[in-house]
């Protein structure tokens, strides 16, 4: 299973049970277009901390994610592209 990775802000929904493997695992065999999208297991900082993120992202995609939602706290342009760039460093070593 391929895993991609979005940047964006997640909708929250309340009431959504929290993905886990059994629930997930199922909706992925119904067909192969069906996509499971979910926020990361926790907040990403692939510059600082890269390997955090590959584990991560790891994590998420454990849960049966096919597209992870990513987002960062950033100071400014150039650092939001460092780290989109960091990110898809980390994830291009998955």
């Amino acid at each position: 299973m391929t895993v991609r990775l979005a940047v964006g802000s997640p909708i929250v929904t309340s009431g959504v049970p929290t993905p886990t493997p059994r629930i997930t695992r199922p909706l992925l065999t119904r067909s192969s277009a069906f996509e499971v999208v979910l926020p990361p297991t926790a907040r990403l900082d692939p510059v600082n901390e890269p390997a955090k993120t590959a584990e991560i992202l790891g994590d998420t995609a454990a849960l049966g994610a096919t597209i992870i939602m990513s987002g960062f706290a950033s100071e400014s342009l150039a650092h939001y592209l460092e780290q989109l760039e960091a990110l898809a460093a980390v994830h291009a070593k998955l």
